[in-house]
């Protein structure tokens, strides 16, 4: 996970997830990417159900999200295009 103004970006799984922390005692979730497409090689079964299992450490940097694959050694690149998540990237984190 990283920081970056009012922003924890976290990865784990088949998620990458924005939380807004301006108020870090009631974190919000703003907004997520789910799915196989960033890595599609560790692919589980759930309940019939195709799930993805990879996405793992992650940086933010010049509106961009690079995420590694825990299981295949790949790297993802996600653009932040949402004015929410930008909006609270430029705002400095609360003492």
């Amino acid at each position: 996970m990283t920081t970056v103004g009012q922003v924890l970006f976290v990865a784990g799984g088949e998620a990458v997830e924005a939380i807004d922390i301006s108020d870090p005692s009631l974190p919000v979730s703003i907004g997520q990417y789910r799915g196989g497409e960033l890595f599609p090689t560790r692919r589980l079964f759930l309940g019939g159900n195709p799930r993805f299992d990879n996405a793992h450490d992650l940086v933010y940097r010049d509106g961009h999200l690079f995420v590694t694959a825990q299981n295949d050694n790949q790297l993802g690149i996600l653009r932040v295009n949402d004015t929410r998540i930008l909006e609270l990237l430029e705002k400095p984190m609360l003492p």
